[in-house]
């Protein structure tokens, strides 16, 4: 990954020396040695970086690697000429993910950079002297994104890293997006740095390392503008780093861990009731968990200006309620939701103090003045000023609706269910080994037009414009089977004609060619006349009547096939099939006929699989509505008719004592009293024995529904009973439920206890028989106890009245 970064920087921020390079592609195979090759890019990167102002040392790093073989490293070069700059960032990401940084290396999403910058520097964008410093680089997003605001003239941009390696990437991501800035390798403790020769800006942004602890002297408090952080956290130091670091009028944005601003430390406490007395602290924004794709660390931006000596009002705005997220799992902040809360953070002033404004999909948005936060405590967490349900707020769905809405998908998942299961095989006649009769084997060469993309040179930076009516698919479109490019690059008209060739039509499949090695996908009518990118493998079928194209993509994805295509693009640094490899991918064609039977029955299944999807996520729905309508009193829940004549005749089957059948005998009843050494004797008792007695030893649980004693006839005359496991005891008590199973026995003052046997066991029998179940539900329960394998256990028996 480091090589492809250096050789991107190569070829668009020195084209000269790159065409040098490039011609060492040209060479015989024999005569590409990788190790010359490898060294020689480390000599023009440093060559390079050093025109640009950046530390070398591409060199020494490039040493360190293992170098692929002489002909591979060629392709790699090869494949460069393709990436344009935003791939540079790409790539930084998929370093940062792949390798292990240190927490205090890993990069700020772009998404958040580009907030953060709105927020400290978007006041100032139009000062011509405006100066923008971050103290931690990490890749240089921060500087990138605050330089992006203004791109002509910029901003004078500034920034420092005790890590020379990315501080080298930071350099280089900076100058192949146009900015110059001044770069320095800088401490882990940058506050320890005389005060006269500290960096000062008109913003700072920031994203220091979280909860570090540095070994740094003990300062005195003069030292610290709100006094001395603890020792065991570099938290507060970097935030009084930040404010003192600010020219008059400027602001600081820093992203900190979301405990920060509710610390309990008694140091850490001070600080920030200092801060908010000095009306320091501007605004604070929660963003949602899982922004970085190595840490579900939630995070806070603490906006900052320089001490005012009087405390403000101070803006909260919870953020958290962000879902979307990427196919790595982690969240991303959309274009939309930075313009909502860089927008929000403009119009302040407008909000009165503790007006909660809802801000749609997002979250929520307060001012609160510094008598609200001494009334917190001064907690910074926006949850402390936000009430559980601000005006505004959307009302929750209701439960009837959400039931609706259930019941519906559900009669469209009955059906699809019954058409699943109408699908039937079964053995083909005659078949053992190889393929049926009528069906054939055949490259993929020999049934579509294999066609690579464009290069970058044809289709670069240069031919995407923000008014163009043509989309560029590229890999990140493909999903599912399905081009989705709602966020594609589009190009003119003009532009698409003169790459004619490379124009897609209804049924052509897309395949990636470089990268991450993605499923393919079928183009649509709507889709026609789009173009692919470089990075990509159109394939077109030579003859409709052969191969149906649905019955195509489903044979490309199946997993045996993408393993072999995954298989043959390893062999580069960045995977890579070309079209003559693809080509040989062998497909197996039956006739047109059972191929249209393939499909309809597949299609059939992947629908069933994407409803009874759908039906899981309106039940997590509908549960949740109900559960707040529930908790909060504004319903409550009637029993259904059904539920009540289940009820009413159970009732009446117990006053039959006949179990539930008017043909069953009542049993007969038997009370057998318990002498002092533990032995029974039986004795006829009446139906209803209101007053029971437990066996010595054991002692009842009030209020729990429990099982009784169950005596197996061994133990009639002395010893102790025996007794199941509370699992079996527990998974019996779920049989017991059935009102068509109940039939009465034997009484024993042991307990009162119901008998729950299947219908076919004899019902004169007093015996209780294997896997029989025994309720006991007097107002005093006990421990749960099931028979088991003991087929004569004598049992005692009484429901509950």
């Amino acid at each position: 990954m480091t090589l492809v970064l250096y050789l991107t920087f190569l070829r668009h921020c020195a084209p000269m020396l790159w065409s040098e390079l490039h011609k060492v592609t040209e060479r015989p195979p024999m005569e590409l040695r990788s190790t010359a090759i490898m060294r020689r890019i480390g000599e023009l990167t440093d060559r390079t970086l050093r025109a640009y102002g950046i530390p070398p040392g591409a060199r020494s790093t490039l040493e360190r690697l293992r170098p692929p073989s002489g002909t591979d490293l060629a392709e790699v070069i090869r494949l460069c000429d393709h990436l344009g700059t935003t791939a540079f960032r790409t790539l930084l990401g998929h370093l940062a993910a792949t390798t292990k940084f240190d927490s205090g290396d890993y990069f700020t999403p772009r998404e958040v950079a580009n907030l953060m910058a709105r927020l400290a520097a978007g006041d100032n964008d139009r000062d011509p002297d405006l100066l923008v410093y971050d103290p931690w680089l990490r890749g240089g997003e921060m500087l990138h994104a605050a330089g992006a605001l203004r791109p002509d003239p910029g901003p004078s941009l500034r920034g420092a890293s005790p890590n020379p390696e990315t501080l080298r990437l930071a350099g280089m991501n900076l100058a192949l997006h146009g900015h110059t800035a001044q770069l320095d390798l800088g401490g882990v403790t940058p506050w320890e740095q005389m005060s006269e020769r500290r960096a000062q800006a008109h913003a700072i942004l920031m994203n220091p390392p979280f909860n570090m602890r540095s070994a740094r002297p003990t300062a005195r408090h003069d030292d610290w503008l709100f006094g001395p952080p603890p020792p065991h956290n570099d938290n507060y130091a970097w935030l009084q780093f930040a404010v003192g670091s600010l020219l008059p009028g400027g602001k600081a944005a820093v992203l900190m861990p979301h405990q920060a601003g509710v610390s309990s430390d008694e140091r850490e406490h001070a600080i920030r009731r200092e801060m908010v007395e000095q009306g320091t602290v501007e605004a604070i924004i929660a963003l949602p968990a899982r922004l970085f794709p190595v840490t579900t660390t939630a995070v806070t931006i603490w906006v900052l200006t320089p001490p005012s000596n009087r405390p403000g009002r101070i803006l909260f705005v919870d953020a958290t309620n962000v879902d979307i997220v990427t196919r790595e799992g982690s969240v991303f902040l959309s274009p939309d939701t930075t313009d909502l809360l860089s927008g929000i953070h403009v119009r302040r002033h407008l909000l009165a103090d503790g007006e909660i404004k809802w801000l749609p999909d997002l979250g929520c948005a307060v001012s609160a003045d510094v008598h609200a936060l001494r009334q917190a405590d001064y907690s910074l967490d926006p949850a402390d000023y936000i009430e559980d349900r601000p005006v505004g707020a959307p009302v929750p769905q209701d439960a009837p609706s959400t039931a609706n809405e259930l019941v519906r998908i559900k009669s469209e998942v009955d059906r699809l269910d019954a058409r699943a299961t109408e699908l039937r095989t079964a053995p083909r006649h005659g078949y053992s080994r190889g393929i049926p009769r009528g069906w054939s084997r055949v490259a993929l060469s020999d049934l579509c037009s294999i066609q690579a993309g464009p290069s970058f040179s044809r289709l670069g930076m240069a031919e995407r414009v923000a008014d163009g009516s043509v989309p560029i698919v590229m890999p990140r479109h493909l999903h599912q089977g399905s081009i989705v490019a709602d966020d594609a690059d589009q190009t003119t008209e003009g532009t698409a004609e003169r790459l004619a060739r490379f124009r897609l039509q209804a049924d052509d499949i897309l395949c990636v060619r470089s990268g991450a090695m993605g499923h393919p996908a079928i183009v649509r009518e709507q889709q026609e006349g789009w173009l692919f990118g470089g990075n990509l493998h159109r394939l077109r079928l030579l003859r409709a009547d052969t191969v149906d194209p649905h019955y195509l993509l489903i044979f490309l994805n199946l997993p045996s096939v993408m393993s072999w295509i995954h298989r043959r693009s390893r062999a580069t640094v960045i995977p890579f099939i070309n079209t003559r490899d693809l080509g040989r991918l062998t497909v197996t064609v039956p006739p047109l006929d059972e191929q249209r039977q393939i499909r309809s029955a597949l299609n059939t299944l992947d629908e069933q699989v994407a409803v009874h999807e759908e039906f899981a996520r309106a039940a997590a729905t509908a549960r949740t509505a109900l559960a707040e309508q529930l908790l909060e009193g504004a319903v409550f829940l009637r029993e259904s008719a059904t539920c009540q004549g289940r009820k009413r005749g159970g009732r009446r089957a117990h006053d039959r004592g006949d179990g539930g059948s008017r043909r069953a005998s009542r049993p007969r009843h038997r009370r057998c009293a318990m002498g002092s050494d533990g032995s029974f004797d039986r004795a006829d008792v009446g139906d209803h024995p209101c007053s029971e007695r437990f066996p010595t030893g054991v002692r009842p649980s009030p209020g729990v529904v429990a099982f009784p004693l169950a005596v197996p006839r061994a133990h009639v005359r002395g010893g102790s009973p025996n007794q199941n496991s509370p699992s079996e005891a527990s998974a019996l008590f779920q049989r017991s439920q059935d009102p068509t199973s109940r039939r009465e026995g034997p009484a024993l003052s042991g307990g009162s206890v119901r008998r729950h046997a299947p219908r076919s066991v004899d019902q004169g029998s007093p015996g209780a028989y294997p896997h029989d179940h025994l309720v006991q539900a007097s107002p005093t329960a006990r421990t749960p106890v099931a028979l088991g394998e003991h087929a004569s256990t004598r049992f005692v028996c009484r429901r509950p009245h």
